[in-house]
């Protein structure tokens, strides 16, 4: 039974994590279709003003068309590193469960900084997904070929 429940319990870790990715690989693409015929425009995927004052997410506000490539190689970086974190082989999982953790953890200290009074259920909800990823790339870390399963709970 116990073994049971960690295996439910990891998969819905797990699948928060490609929610969260997926999630804001579409945001992203979101805001660059909006954005394309705008090439001196400035794309926040987080931001809060007050008309005269704009507070910006660092690494993910991106200006003009600098700003759109910016933007095309981070979605092309997570689509990577979602694939790749799926692999069969640690050296080759590693890499994406870094740049997974990383995306999550820039969008949670992003949240906390333009949203410090977690306007939008924005801070909650990010902190949640980054701890998901992070458990993610935590049970995935060492699993090897001939014990890879679904999550680290089936290859016992």
């Amino acid at each position: 039974m116990k073994s049971r429940t960690l295996h439910i319990c990891s998969l819905i870790v797990g699948g928060c994590a490609w929610l969260f990715a997926i999630a804001t690989l579409l945001a992203l693409v979101l805001v660059l279709a909006i954005s394309w015929n705008e090439p001196d425009g400035v794309s926040r995927i987080m931001a809060v003003g007050d008309g005269v004052h704009i507070k910006s997410a660092y690494g993910l506000t991106y200006p003009g068309r600098v700003g759109h490539l910016i933007a095309i190689v981070q979605a092309i970086l997570i689509i990577a590193a979602l694939w790749v974190s799926t692999s069969h082989v640690s050296p080759i999982r590693r890499p994406g469960l870094i740049v997974l953790t990383i995306w999550a953890g820039l969008w949670t200290a992003n949240a906390l900084y333009v949203f410090p009074n977690g306007k939008f259920g924005l801070v909650p909800a990010t902190i949640f997904f980054f701890v998901c990823t992070l458990t993610r790339t935590v049970t995935r870390w060492s699993v090897n070929a001939k014990s890879f399963s679904c999550c680290s709970a089936c290859s016992n």
